[in-house]
């Protein structure tokens, strides 16, 4: 657990391993930043994604979470899909842009570019169970959610 006091702290990305399901390590790397389990936050969860160039996520639909993306650098496209029926709709994602997905949304990020998408995934609560496969892979391979690099000292504020 990085904040065992119970009060605010700081971490600096670069302080965390990136993650990827091996198969896909190739495609994509995460970093989880802030969780319930192991940062000591009430709800709020918050992942660093980078989704590397001319790459592509499968879909995927998370029934009983919101989520939202935050777009940070490199220019990519989400695919969103509000239900069965629905048609897919394509929107641009880079820097300053915000994609909300409200529980039940299928989506998927693609990059078509040279560069590497990077966005801020935000979930307002932790995943319900079986909500959210990487995080899940991640502590299957981990033990746990939250990792930080050898080398790096917490900074309680």
């Amino acid at each position: 657990m990085i904040n065992v006091s119970g009060g605010p702290w700081v971490l600096r990305q670069a302080d965390v391993p990136g993650f990827a399901v091996p198969e896909d390590s190739r495609r994509y790397e995460s970093q989880l930043l802030l969780d319930n389990l192991s940062s000591g936050s009430a709800d709020l969860q918050v992942y660093r994604f980078t989704l590397y160039a001319g790459q592509l996520m499968h879909g995927e639909v998370h029934e009983a979470n919101d989520e939202c993306y935050y777009g940070l650098s490199g220019i990519g496209e989400v695919v969103l899909k509000e239900s069965e029926e629905a048609f897919e709709s394509r929107h641009e994602v880079g820097p300053g842009t915000l994609v909300f997905m409200p529980a039940g949304t299928h989506h998927r990020l693609e990059n078509h570019s040279e560069e590497p998408l990077v966005v801020l995934s935000i979930w307002p609560r932790a995943p319900a169970a079986s909500g959210n496969k990487i995080a899940e892979a991640r502590r299957a391979a981990w033990g746990k959610t939250l990792m930080l690099k050898p080398t790096t000292t917490e900074h309680h504020v």
